[in-house]
């Protein structure tokens, strides 16, 4: 059976903390207790977000609408942080979880019928979870997904995953699956 979780699996462990940028604090000073406690706040829902959505189940109705409130959350905790906003990491923190929650939540309403159709089969193809192997071995998705669900939803799957394997790999040069 084809397993489409283990890409998003390591897509969204700690996506938001992979920049390897350090945050200056010193530079918050004016924000107070109060925006602090907001803020920790958020970043204890990005973590719970981070823990729980490794374990996404497409197949539960319920799990994905968990998602979609996590994702509406935190858009909100990262809109509402007044002081920051002029702050970069702040700003790529946000960007980074509206472009994930976006692609997410297309593969979770746009693709979840074409995910059963490629789930019921007994295929060896296994998407990877790096740059250099999202969609396979070989490229083996692009093919299974175009043969059961059709271009459109190979279109919109491939470039959803492109969008998610650039925020958990800045550095990946994802244009390279743009062709396939």
């Amino acid at each position: 059976m084809t397993n489409l979780r283990v890409p998003l699996v390591t897509l969204s462990i700690f996506f938001a903390f992979t920049t390897g940028t350090s945050v200056d604090f010193g530079k918050f000073s004016n924000c107070g207790i109060l925006s602090l406690r907001e803020d920790f706040k958020c970043l204890l829902k990005l973590v719970s977000f981070n823990k729980e959505s490794p374990q996404i189940d497409w197949k539960n109705e319920n799990k994905l609408q968990g998602i979609q409130k996590s994702c509406d959350f935190l858009q909100s905790c990262y809109e509402s942080m007044e002081c920051r906003k002029n702050d970069k990491d702040t700003v790529e923190i946000a960007n980074r979880m509206k472009t994930y929650c976006s692609s997410l939540l297309h593969l979770q309403k746009d693709f979840s019928e074409c995910y059963r159709k490629v789930e019921r089969l007994d295929s060896t193809c296994r998407f990877g979870d790096s740059c250099n192997n999202i969609f396979g071995k070989n490229n083996c998705a692009r093919k299974l997904i175009l043969e059961n669900c059709g271009e459109n939803e190979w279109i919109g799957f491939k470039d959803n995953m492109m969008r998610l394997v650039k925020v958990k790999s800045p550095k990946c040069k994802a244009d390279q699956f743009y062709y396939l």
